[in-house]
């Protein structure tokens, strides 16, 4: 509900029925002057609690020679209210709710309710028990003293509560970073250690590819021997078939079937010594160093589970 005229664009918003108020104007300037030119915006030097407005100087002294507003209670110099959202809740409570261009005078108290004299006069005739609300009642100053006494227990509490919240906001935010460091100390350990593996992995792969190369370099140099034997031994059969005489022929041939017999024995030792494949591969490597180091899981949804569980616990 909007206390002012809808002229004043600044204006504090009373939500009725809530201990909550929006001030929307955080600037503070004369209203009146305001309302008046909305371009103006004088320094308030005064606020008056029964018109919820503040005033400047020149308000203010025409306020108090008003004979209407003479008798309102202007508050000035360090009096002024920051905020006068608890003012503008104030007059607004003490609206007649049938009435609203009343105030309330009287609490019926069968009804438990405050209500205006047109309300009395027309609605609550009939009911037994009323207090007058402008009387001086002894009672509502205890009750007032005692509502402020709960009030003080109640702010108590709650800032004790707010420093016990801040404190475990607090120990997240260090058991958040503590979290995070051993995470981050772990995977840095693991990371280490796989490649630790990795290169122990790599190492050994290269290890056997060495002897591998190393027996098949053995292998080209026996064969690059048995070319150079059996090109010499072709060299003397030549010769003995162009230019030997006949023992020489008999004994040359006699020589070469020996030698190739043991050629043959040679190459065949060779052959049963080079594998058909080489025993280590990319993918066999690979798979070898997944294995060592292989992670239990790699499922956010097994994550969620583990944590909840640890949660639980």
């Amino acid at each position: 509900m909007n206390l002012k005229d809808s002229k004043g664009s600044e204006k504090s918003v009373i939500c009725e029925g809530s201990a909550t108020m929006e001030c929307v104007s955080k600037r503070q300037y004369c209203e009146p002057c305001h309302y008046v030119d909305e371009k103006t915006e004088k320094e308030p030097t005064g606020f008056c609690i029964e018109c919820t407005e503040h005033l400047c100087s020149e308000c203010c002294r025409d306020h108090k020679k008003n004979k209407i507003t003479r008798q309102h209670v202007l508050l000035e110099g360090d009096k002024i209210p920051k905020d006068p959202a608890p003012f503008l809740q104030m007059k607004a409570m003490t609206k007649c709710a049938k009435h609203p261009d009343r105030v309330v005078d009287f609490e019926c108290v069968d009804h438990c309710t405050l209500i205006c004299s047109l309300c009395l006069s027309r609605d609550h005739r009939h009911c037994g028990t009323f207090n007058d609300l402008s009387a001086d009642n002894k009672g509502l100053k205890l009750d007032c003293e005692s509502l402020s006494e709960s009030i003080k227990a109640v702010a108590e509490t709650v800032r004790a509560k707010i420093e016990q919240k801040e404190k475990s906001l607090k120990e997240l935010e260090e058991k958040k970073a503590e979290i995070n460091k051993a995470c981050d100390q772990y995977v840095k350990s693991v990371l280490t250690q796989i490649d630790k593996i990795n290169n122990d992995v790599k190492s050994k792969a290269k290890h056997i590819i060495m002897n591998e190369k190393r027996t098949v370099e053995e292998n080209i140099s026996k064969c690059a021997n048995f070319k150079q034997e059996i090109e010499r031994l072709q060299k003397l059969m030549n010769v003995s078939q162009k230019y030997g005489k006949e023992y020489e022929k008999a004994a040359t041939l006699k020589y070469l079937r020996e030698q190739s017999k043991r050629l043959e024995a040679d190459l065949q030792a060779a052959k049963a010594q080079v594998p058909n494949t080489c025993p280590v591969t990319a993918q066999s490597t690979l798979a070898h160093l997944t294995s060592l180091c292989k992670i239990t899981s790699n499922c956010s949804e097994d994550l969620d589970i583990m944590m909840g569980t640890q949660v639980l616990s």
